[in-house]
């Protein structure tokens, strides 16, 4: 009795392996678990709700940028600018032949003899989500440079909303291979998980090649101190693992969303959840931010690029000279009024960019 009691049990526990297994390769060969993760992505769609914003962003090859600027497009708002605004009554978006937000419609890829080049890259500030062509900060500071210094500069916006660090160091190694710039400028603003765009239909598909973003996308939300090595291990390679914590959380998100005391309003009309991302997921970010920045030093050695990390939104535009590895950081110096400080300002507040940009690359010895 007690033996056939035993062989049960390892028949029962025999059964849940292969369930398990067989479940495993399912999953395996489908793409359920990045399907199931739609209600919890984050997603970034045209900010302001430009009508035309499929237009604007289109799906990328490579899968830690996610999504792109669509070569030779524009698009126009009406009511996309701050409220400070006096220029204009209308926005308009201009993607150049290269994919790059600019005043110019062409540019080209290779270097001329003489010019230094600077590309900025960014999320929506850079960018310049409530700003014409020629007023994102970028376009300003090639005008003032090349007024000054004789037409001997190109600074090129690299900015896309929504854009956090690990998008921006995978667009500077694509950008370094195609294009030689002399100088990278970071604006180190946006955190948290990577975006996708909202056009893309087939989002599912990255994960496939890059499983690193069900990490960032699936925390251990019930436990405070989980086991980090293993959630990891568990995450990168047990499809089955991924699914039934995909479900957990999914309950308590939805949990919380439901719940008047935990709802507040944050980013994109985000609730209070996004922000637990960050707190759940903030060791991995760290040790991404490590290798983010091992990476700039390796660049700035074998490449011969000046790399500076720019943060507008600060109260003090002063520089931290070799803060991090030779990578210099700076930010504002001068208390000013609050639409300096915004995400999305108007246009004579990128002026104001510009300028201490170039005060700045001026006493770094970087433009003359």
């Amino acid at each position: 009795m007690k033996k056939k009691k035993y062989q049960n049990i390892l028949l029962i526990l025999f059964s849940i392996v292969v369930f398990l297994l067989i479940f495993e390769i399912i999953l395996s060969f489908s793409n359920i678990n990045a399907k199931l993760l739609w209600p919890i992505l984050f997603f970034v769609d045209g900010e302001y709700n430009y009508q035309n914003g499929e237009d604007i962003y289109i799906h990328s090859v490579n899968s830690n940028k996610l999504y792109e600027l669509k070569p030779n497009n524009s698009v126009t708002c009406f009511d996309c600018f701050h409220k400070k605004e006096t220029k204009y009554t209308n926005t308009t978006i201009t993607v150049n032949n290269l994919g790059f937000r600019d005043y110019i419609n062409l540019r080209n890829s290779t270097k001329k003899s003489g010019v230094k080049r600077i590309i900025i890259l960014g999320g929506s500030n850079t960018f310049g989500d409530t700003v014409n062509d020629q007023d994102t900060y970028p376009a300003q500071l090639e005008k003032k440079l090349n007024q000054k210094y004789k037409n001997r500069f190109e600074v090129w916006n690299a900015g896309l909303s929504s854009y956090v660090m690990s998008q921006k160091i995978s667009y500077a190694k694509e950008i370094i291979k195609k294009y030689d710039p002399d100088i990278l400028i970071f604006q180190d603003l946006n955190r948290g998980r990577r975006a996708f765009s909202f056009y893309d239909k087939e989002y599912y598909k990255f994960f496939k090649k890059n499983p690193y973003l069900y990490l960032e996308n699936i925390p251990f939300f019930f436990i405070e101190k989980y086991p980090k090595k293993l959630h990891t291990f568990f995450v990168l390679n047990s499809n089955v693992y991924r699914f039934f914590l995909i479900q957990i959380n999914k309950i308590i998100i939805q949990k919380q969303i439901n719940d008047p005391k935990s709802h507040s309003q944050l980013w994109f009309g985000f609730t209070k959840i996004d922000s637990r991302f960050s707190d759940y997921l903030l060791p991995y970010y760290l040790d991404e931010e490590k290798i983010n920045r091992e990476w700039m030093k390796n660049t700035i050695q074998t490449n011969n690029i000046s790399i500076l990390i720019f943060d507008p939104i600060l109260k003090k535009y002063c520089p931290n000279r070799n803060l991090i590895q030779n990578i210099t950081h700076f930010s504002r110096c001068e208390n000013k009024s609050e639409e300096y400080y915004v995400v999305h300002p108007p246009s004579y507040v990128y002026e104001d960019y510009a300028i201490e940009i170039m005060k700045f690359l001026e006493e770094e010895g970087l433009v003359s």
